[in-house]
């Protein structure tokens, strides 16, 4: 086994064999235990296989490959099973990560020290990085729609779906990538969490050239160009913690190996802050560190009988439409011709009264009206299995009253929960996560040391912007109306009913539920602020009504509104007040 020269120009030579010996005993051992996960794992890919066979024949090569002009569905009867994979799939991405709108925001896992709320100004900071990392994200050189668009079939389809995020260094940007779950094994550690990842590519010598340039082997320089291009080795890249790697000389939490395992050879060992994958699973069990598609659980057996039932549905149609046909024997002289305009010869000789002599076997059609009630019935039943009934936000309907609003939607909640609270932690969430922890190890966001005060000891985490979230805020809507109401009513009897409630506290609430942006809201002080300056001017304006209305001498309202011009303070103008009040009262008793 090769593993490069372990061999500095001062090195000792034992020392020098002894590394060279513990990274050839490390390279020997993580290509056995890849082979022992993926060995344990023969069972489970044969069923992939049989899933993909009816739900997602593109990605059917599990245990058998896909050749150019490979029919993906030769062997279906109706694609309708397919055709609910897809709907799901695409809502997937087009409910929770639309292209066109912020569907995701930052914000500080614990809120801040100011009793739970940050300002406005660190709100709006943090709307700035997050307009930083989704120009990162959505840059066409990261290619984040395409890895999304597959793995989003991959997670409805089997439960499991494989996106790494890299560092493009060529094109300086972003790099997501959708690998094959057949590729592709992994192990949990003791918190329930995926921290090593084992996964098989094929590359030709060519890229495995350019890429490691000082640690290929040798004998791959020796071939000529267009033999490089052509001759593909089989290499590995697995990511694991770099304690269990055994290297003292790498600092990161992580690190990543690519393996030459046609020559046992290490071309690369290298520390990494993060595992550099999101591997989103859809539901568990314990035992198992492999998810599964709860829809495809619910539907196999319903697609399989499809299949079986359209068959025998197509030719008993196929049967009523054109029969099979009995003949007389020897009374026939040529051959049936059965196409249309085709003329089939009897002998002249026959004697019709015994029969005719080409005539249509008789059918009973009476089971083909049940066969077809027996398919759309399965066809319901499997687009049930696959959500697409709770895909859509209940809508008011006319007359509705706000409680009635209220309860589609907390319905409606209850429905989705199952499909959009795994896909926003387990697959939006780690996605930005794994994003954000990437970029900021660029230093794309700036020093860190750069953060306001508020965050420097908060951790930063995601919320989403999807029909589940857009629900709970139509909901606070709803509730804010329905307070609303009831105080207007409470107020007809009681005018200081609204003592009883924090008005400010839940319009500002309100508002943090239905706003678009952080910046469309001011900060608490400055709102603060905008109020005292409008009750001043409040007071100044019933101050200069007060003088008026109390008849007061010109001398004195011209002082009063040039001391109010020229912003007199609070005391200066209530002696003013007074002087004006005993002017006229003075003026009255007189008259």
């Amino acid at each position: 086994m090769q593993t490069g020269d372990a061999r500095g120009p001062d090195d000792d030579p034992a020392a020098a064999d002894a590394r060279r010996d513990r990274a050839a005993a490390r390279v020997q051992g993580l290509i056995q235990e890849g082979e022992r996960l993926f060995a344990q794992r023969t069972a489970l890919a044969g069923h992939w296989q049989d899933v993909a066979m009816n739900f997602y024949v593109e990605r059917a090569d599990f245990t058998v490959g896909h050749g150019g002009g490979f029919d993906f569905a030769s062997h279906l009867m109706t694609g309708q099973p397919m055709q609910a994979r897809q709907e799901l799939a695409n809502a997937i991405g087009g409910m929770l990560r639309p292209p066109g709108r912020n569907w995701f925001a930052l914000r500080a896992r614990h809120g801040g020290p100011k009793d739970g709320v940050l300002s406005q100004a660190v709100k709006a900071w943090l709307e700035n990085r997050q307009r930083v990392m989704r120009e990162a994200m959505y840059e066409p050189a990261a290619m984040l729609q395409r890895a999304t668009k597959q793995a989003d079939n991959d997670y409805v389809t089997f439960g499991n779906a494989v996106i790494s995020v890299d560092v493009n260094w060529r094109d300086t940007a972003l790099l997501y990538r959708c690998w094959h779950l057949r590729d592709v094994a992994w192990l949990e550690d003791f918190t329930g969490r995926i921290d090593e990842v084992h996964r098989r590519e094929t590359r030709s010598a060519h890229d495995v050239m350019r890429l490691f340039p000082a640690s290929h082997a040798p004998e791959l320089a020796l071939l000529r160009p267009e033999e490089a291009r052509q001759r593909q080795i089989q290499c590995r890249h697995i990511v694991l913690p770099a304690d269990r790697f055994g290297d003292p000389s790498i600092r990161q939490p992580y690190v990543s190996v690519y393996i030459d395992v046609e020559h046992d050879r290490l071309m690369e060992a290298a520390g990494r802050p993060t595992l550099g994958y999101v591997i989103p699973r859809w539901q568990t069990i314990s035992g198992s560190q492999y998810g599964f598609s709860p829809t495809v659980v619910a539907s196999l057996a319903d697609a399989r009988t499809l299949q079986d039932m359209t068959r025998t549905i197509l030719e008993a149609g196929e049967k009523a439409v054109d029969p099979p046909m009995v003949a007389t024997q020897e009374a026939v002289r040529s051959d049936l011709a059965l196409f249309p305009g085709g003329v089939t010869y009897v002998d002249a000789a026959y004697d019709e009264r015994l029969g005719a002599a080409l005539r249509p076997i008789s059918q009973d059609r009476s089971g083909l009206p049940v066969g077809l009630e027996m398919q759309q019935d399965l066809r319901a039943q499997i687009a049930a299995a696959w959500m697409l009934n709770k895909l859509t936000l209940p809508g008011a309907g006319q007359g509705m009253t706000a409680y009635e609003v209220g309860q589609r939607i907390q319905e409606y909640i209850r429905q989705a929960l199952p499909l959009f609270e795994p896909i926003e932690a387990e697959y939006n969430g780690a996605l930005c996560q794994e994003t954000f922890k990437t970029l900021a190890s660029v230093n794309a966001f700036g020093d860190r040391f750069q953060l306001p005060d508020e965050l420097l000891s908060e951790e930063v985490e995601f919320e989403f912007d999807n029909p589940f979230t857009v629900a709970g805020d139509q909901e606070a809507l709803v509730r804010y109306r329905e307070v609303a109401g009831v105080l207007a009513a409470q107020k007809q009897i009681d005018p200081a009913a609204d003592v009883e409630l924090d008005l400010r506290a839940m319009y500002r609430d309100t508002l943090q539920a239905v706003a678009g942006s952080a910046r469309w809201i001011r900060d608490e002080a400055q709102a603060a602020a905008a109020r005292a300056a409008l009750d001043r001017e409040a007071e100044q304006a019933a101050a200069m009504n007060a003088l008026a209305a109390g008849g007061a001498a010109a001398s004195s309202v011209g002082q009063g509104a040039k001391a109010v011009r020229e912003g007199v303070g609070d005391q200066a103008l209530e002696a003013l007040l007074a002087a004006a009040a005993e002017e006229g009262a003075a003026d009255d008793e007189t008259a």
